[in-house]
């Protein structure tokens, strides 16, 4: 008489325990997400402006509202949303959808941009320049300054060059345009031709900084500057 035993039966004690965290995990790696409706990490909210806008058809005029909110979560992330709808409180909610939607990161070292920036936004420029940690005061306008505070950005300071008319959509897009040309540390340290370690020390040198462009500050290349001799490997 054969008797055929299953393959669960044949297992040791060892071999069942593993078996069933096999099976568990596989159920964990199986079992789908949840689906998340909002960040994790609580975020600020800045209602930058807001404003009746109307839009001239055939039959008249089509009033809505457009609104630009700013929202930050204070480690180096944030972002902008534009909304316009009929009712104020739509608008509100697309510009607040928008602007979780399209959030950047900033890699801040102590709450310090690593260097200079500037963005643009039709004629209109915001040069973003760094500042020691021992600055307190901040240099720009209060708007800027609130968007800085969300972010987490402390020592910093910003100036407003180009249209008379200094609208706030434009200027938290020229803002955020220059957040845009941010380098990392790494990729940063390889253009300009410096060791990591020489970064905190040659970071407000005005030499590193100038001239500005509409892309973002341009730095001499590394090949250039071994050449002339003044940094050595």
């Amino acid at each position: 008489m054969c008797v055929y035993l299953s393959a669960e039966a044949a297992m040791t004690p060892e071999e069942r325990v593993l078996d069933e965290q096999r099976k568990k995990l596989s159920e964990l790696i199986e079992r789908p997400l949840p689906v998340v409706n909002r960040p994790i990490w609580p975020l600020h909210a800045l209602l930058a402006a807001v404003d009746q806008v109307q839009q001239v058809v055939k039959g008249g005029m089509i009033a809505s509202t457009r609104c630009c909110i700013v929202v930050g979560n204070g480690m180096g992330g944030g972002g902008f949303g534009i909304g316009k709808h009929k009712e104020p409180f739509m608008a509100t909610k697309q510009a607040l959808a928008n602007a979780q939607r399209d959030m950047i990161h900033v890699s801040l070292h102590k709450k310090q941009l690593y260097h200079d920036l500037i963005g643009k936004k039709n004629n209109l420029y915001v040069i973003v320049r760094t500042m020691p940690a021992s600055t307190v005061a901040q240099n720009c306008s209060p708007l800027i300054q609130d968007i800085f505070e969300m972010m987490g950005i402390e020592h910093a300071s910003a100036k407003i060059v180009g249209s008379r008319r200094r609208n706030p959509y434009n200027v938290v897009q020229a803002l955020f345009d220059s957040f845009n040309h941010h380098m990392p540390p790494e990729h940063e340290a390889y253009m300009r031709g410096l060791r990591m370690q020489w970064m905190g020390a040659d970071r407000h040198n005005p030499r590193n900084v100038y001239p500005f462009s509409p892309s973002g500050p341009r730095y001499p290349s590394a090949n250039a500057r071994y050449a002339t001799g003044r940094l050595r490997a």
